[in-house]
């Protein structure tokens, strides 16, 4: 019953992405494209990703998966590096919070004429964005979720004879993946937008100027093409994190979330 479930599952959310697309390929375009063209249609955008993803792989895709990649890893080795430290100092943490909780407030955006100044142009300027716009979730979350550490498990640990930096990995680490992992995610949704708006204002390569370019020169299906394989990105990105979610996250309706 339950392949049976997934499948039905499988079934509906093909079907619904096949609706959505036939209402893209033949309503959308002769619905909104009366005055001029601002919609593509389904395959010219199609066809415009594949021209993307075949032909200017090297200089447009790759540029930007390096930067999304290396801006999310930085975000995410400090944000949980801060965060165990935040979490296992109370006074440090509440020291802090308040510098914190103002910069999660200021757009990344804002810093970019800033950043241009000490960082320069493309990657260092991108990543740097994206680092100071999404580190944000993953840093909050980490620090809450050491500090909620069950007692028991540090008296154990304790008891235990167990090293302060040993009781870090296999005692608060494992206990916080439940509020680790969810944070993962939201720095990388963060990172893709910052990325695109890094690349859009400050790059001379990768899909972010593309989709500038291709807005310029009035290249509807290619604005839509780089849309497209911008969401793809994403979502693939975003696959792998909830695949780790599951794999050591368990959620239990009566218990919550624990890690496995």
């Amino acid at each position: 019953m339950k392949s049976l479930t997934s499948s039905r599952r499988l079934l509906l959310g093909a079907g619904g992405v096949a609706v959505a697309l036939l209402i893209w390929q033949l309503v959308l375009p002769p619905l909104l494209n009366t005055k001029a063209p601002v919609v593509a249609p389904f395959t010219q955008a199609a066809g415009a990703a594949i021209q993307i993803v075949t032909t200017d792989f090297g200089a447009t895709v790759w540029p930007s998966i390096l930067r999304i990649l290396a801006g999310f890893g930085i975000s995410a080795v400090l944000g949980i590096g801060i965060g165990i430290v935040l979490g296992s100092v109370p006074w440090l943490q509440r020291l802090v919070r308040p510098v914190f909780d103002f910069l999660r407030a200021t757009p990344a955006t804002i810093i970019i004429p800033v950043a241009i100044a000490f960082l320069g142009l493309n990657t260092p300027l991108v990543i740097g964005v994206i680092v100071f716009g999404s580190i944000w979730p993953v840093l909050i979350n980490t620090t809450d979720a050491i500090a909620r550490v069950e007692p028991q498990y540090l008296d154990v640990a304790r008891v235990a004879k167990v090293g302060r930096l040993r009781t870090i990995f296999t005692v608060k680490l494992p206990s916080g993946l439940p509020l680790i992992l969810p944070g993962l995610r939201l720095t990388m949704q963060l990172a893709l937008v910052l990325m695109v708006t890094g690349e859009m204002l400050g790059a001379s390569s990768g899909l972010g100027f593309t989709l500038v370019q291709a807005q310029q020169s009035f290249d509807i299906a290619q604005t839509y093409g780089g849309i497209i394989v911008l969401s793809v990105i994403g979502f693939l990105l975003d696959v792998i994190l909830v695949s780790l979610e599951k794999k050591y996250v368990r959620y239990d309706s009566r218990a919550g979330a624990h890690a496995l």
